[in-house]
């Protein structure tokens, strides 16, 4: 897993401010277009809310790894904030996808084979913890895929 935190952490590095902001606008442009209700979650929908979630669910995968008892306690209490604005499982799962997919657009060629696996793992690592603790705490129904 260390091998994870040096392929996240060297693929966010080749990001310019530009490509940053780039990566954020599309991740938006495709969940929102995969799941037209969750623009309407936002009860103050701006820059600012938008970059500090995007930012959070990056240091949430990171922590995750390199600190895996301090992720999961974030995670839990992200996910039961998250319960109460009407988030329901699969828009987890949207988001992360949406995240990965557009980092590999936005990078192009500089987006190694060895970067890409290692996004999908630590987010597919992350669609099933959040499976496990919707579960776990009485949430809603797991997503399926």
């Amino acid at each position: 897993m260390s091998d994870d935190i040096h392929l996240l952490m060297t693929s966010l590095q080749l990001l310019s401010h530009e490509q940053s902001e780039q990566w954020q606008a599309a991740t938006y442009a495709r969940f929102f277009e995969q799941c037209p209700e969750g623009p309407h979650l936002w009860g103050k929908d701006d820059p600012a809310s938008r970059a500090k979630m995007f930012n959070a669910v990056i240091l949430a995968i990171i922590d995750n790894l390199a600190r895996p008892d301090t992720g999961a306690r974030n995670l839990q209490a992200d996910l039961h904030t998250h319960q109460g604005y009407g988030v329901n499982p699969a828009m987890y799962a949207l988001f992360l996808e949406a995240l990965q997919v557009t980092l590999a657009d936005t990078l192009g060629e500089a987006m190694t084979p060895e970067m890409t696996q290692a996004w999908a793992r630590q987010t597919g690592r992350m669609c099933r913890m959040i499976d496990q603790q919707l579960a776990a705490s009485g949430g809603d129904a797991p997503r399926t895929n």
